[in-house]
């Protein structure tokens, strides 16, 4: 017997490197554009969101075009754990702007959090270490934060290389 899947849309409203730093913005509202995905009962009844991946520091999971699904911690209620892939957000260090990426997670049992790439990409090898308390910031903002949990992906045109 075939069980039905149950879909719902989720709006993709931005993109975020994976690679580099970049600026963190969602787009104009107008180029926003909605994906169907599976409902997931992991999530129920929390709001997601999809974004557009840019960059090779992710490639193994996420090829450049892939589309991630977030929820916000703060509307998920916990941080990610070990295993688990993050948006993570940073102070610009040139401007008051803030910047995004996607990483992988580790937790380690002092709390300091490592964020690593997944990339076929040597030049993206080097984790992101975030110690407990070291990331707090004058203004009450931290430098370095984790902004989203990523639950899922979408490739809309899957290729492969020879």
């Amino acid at each position: 017997m075939v069980t039905p899947i149950h879909t719902t849309q989720i709006e993709v409203r931005g993109d975020v490197q994976a690679g580099v730093w970049r600026d963190a913005m969602e787009w104009p509202r107008a180029d926003w554009y909605a994906i169907t995905v599976p409902l997931d009962a992991a999530y129920a009844g929390l709001h997601r969101y999809g974004l557009l991946v840019k960059g090779d520091s992710m490639d193994k999971v996420f090829p450049d075009g892939s589309i991630v699904v977030a929820i916000n911690l703060i509307d998920l209620g916990r941080m990610p754990q070990t295993g688990e892939i993050a948006v993570v957000v940073q102070r610009s260090k040139t401007s008051n702007e803030f910047e995004a990426t996607v990483k992988a997670v580790q937790v380690l049992e002092s709390g300091e959090i490592i964020l690593w790439p997944q990339s076929t990409n040597p030049d993206f090898a080097t984790p992101i270490r975030i110690k407990p308390g070291e990331c707090d910031h004058d203004a009450g903002m931290p430098d370095v934060f984790i902004q989203a949990l990523v639950v899922a992906s979408y490739r809309p045109k899957p290729m492969v290389s020879f």
